[in-house]
Parts: structure tokens; C-alpha cells; sequence
């Protein structure tokens, strides 16, 4: 062992470093196909993953439409009833109005009775 000089020992250590070169750049060499392996798949589950959101936002942009559609049919709903009830009062008053005057023209107890019997019988109470 004494007798090692320094070329031999220099051309271990280089001998050593050099496997040891070999051996990292393998490892990296594994490592970034590793790598590469990994990324293609989570590209492949993104552009899936985007495909799903793009159907479900479409589904949810078709159900916003269809409720659209609902809110127009219940306002236009709404809008009429205000004006059947308006229709209705505006009725009702002035059949009251008409009986107040009947009433305080000539006040006759049996047509006054007899005029709101006719007027709840047109807009139809009974």
C-alpha cells in the first residue's frame, strides 16, 4: 500500500469520479423521463378536466336561458293579474259609487238592495 504513488492515486480518485458521473447522469437521465411522464399525464387530465367544465358551463348557461324564459312567463303572468285586479276594484268601486248615488237620490230601501244584488251578480258574487 506504501508503495501507491501519487499518478496511481490521482487516477483512482478520477476513476471513482467518473463512475460516479456515469451513475448521476443515468439517475438524472431516469428522472427527467420520470418527469416527462408525469407531465404528459397532467396535461392529458387538465385538457379533460377542461373539456368537463366547458360541457358544464354550457349546461348552466342553457338552464340560466330557461329560467329567463320562466321569469318573462311569470312576470307577463304577474302583469295581467294586476290588471284583472285592477279591472275587478275599479268595477267594484264604481258599482258602490252608483249605489251610494241611487241611494242618496232617491232612497228606497228595496232598490237599493235589489241594485247590489244586481251588481254583485255581474261581476259575479253570489
Amino acid at each position: 500500500m506504501a508503495d501507491i504513488t501519487n499518478e496511481e492515486l490521482k487516477n483512482l480518485i478520477l476513476s471513482k469520479f467518473a463512475e460516479l458521473d456515469k451513475k448521476m447522469e443515468v439517475g438524472f437521465t431516469e428522472l427527467r423521463g420520470e418527469i416527462r411522464n408525469v407531465h404528459t399525464e397532467l396535461k392529458g387530465d387538465i385538457q379533460a378536466l377542461r373539456n368537463e367544465l366547458k360541457g358544464d358551463i354550457k349546461e348552466v348557461k342553457g338552464e340560466i336561458k330557461t329560467i329567463e324564459a320562466k321569469l318573462d312567463g311569470f312576470d307577463k303572468r304577474i302583469s295581467y293579474q294586476e290588471f284583472a285586479s285592477k279591472g275587478v276594484f275599479v268595477t267594484v268601486l264604481g258599482g258602490i259609487l252608483l249605489a251610494l248615488a241611487r241611494f242618496f237620490i232617491s232612497f228606497d230601501p228595496k232598490k237599493l238592495l235589489l241594485s247590489i244584488f244586481h251588481l254583485f251578480n255581474s261581476i259575479g258574487i253570489s
